[in-house]
């Protein structure tokens, strides 16, 4: 389970990586909001796990 748990969140934080990589070539507002949010993926899926992990140690 954990591993599972690990390789989804690796998969979320390199489609996080992607988007912001995409939103750079543009300049307009939605181009920023898409980084934005590339930016809020890639940082959830390295914080998410630690808290998940631990609830998965206490089930």
């Amino acid at each position: 389970m954990r591993v599972i748990v690990f390789i989804l969140c690796l998969a979320v934080f390199v489609a996080g990586m992607v988007v912001m990589a995409y939103s750079f070539p543009g300049d307009g507002g939605f181009l920023a909001e898409v980084f934005v949010g590339g930016v809020l993926l890639s940082s959830a899926a390295v914080f998410v796990p630690m808290s998940v992990l631990r609830w998965l140690d206490r089930a």
